[in-house]
């Protein structure tokens, strides 16, 4: 991708997002997001994920996993602060969008619905 590119890195909800180039055009967004991903990662992995695209901008998902296997909610704010933190340092024109997470049904069957 050029540098113009949209990079969207996360979980799941990211790789499966199948309607993701007609959705966000007439951006060409590259999907970097790999299933049961977690916050660090993002970080262990931005370099190959992100910065070797020169994106302008990054859409960040992740979190969710981070809580799964039963980290504090702690553990992927401090892990988002770092990613854009090094997004900055690296890109410093580069933006970052965060998405939220969201509760689904598969949250509360998992006891997740008090973290999020």
């Amino acid at each position: 991708a050029g540098p113009s590119a949209v990079v969207l890195v996360g979980s799941s909800k990211i790789t499966l997002w199948k309607t993701m180039k007609e959705d966000l055009a007439p951006f060409e967004p590259l999907n970097c997001g790999f299933g049961g991903a977690r916050s660090k990662d993002l970080l262990e992995f931005m370099p190959k994920l992100v910065l070797k695209h020169s994106p302008r901008l990054v859409v960040y998902y992740c979190g969710i996993n981070d809580l799964h296997f039963g980290a504090e909610v702690e553990v992927p704010v401090a892990n988002l602060r770092r990613f854009a933190e090094n997004l900055r340092e690296a890109m410093p024109t580069a933006k970052l969008l965060v998405l939220a997470m969201n509760q689904a049904p598969l949250h509360f069957a998992l006891g997740l619905e008090e973290k999020i």
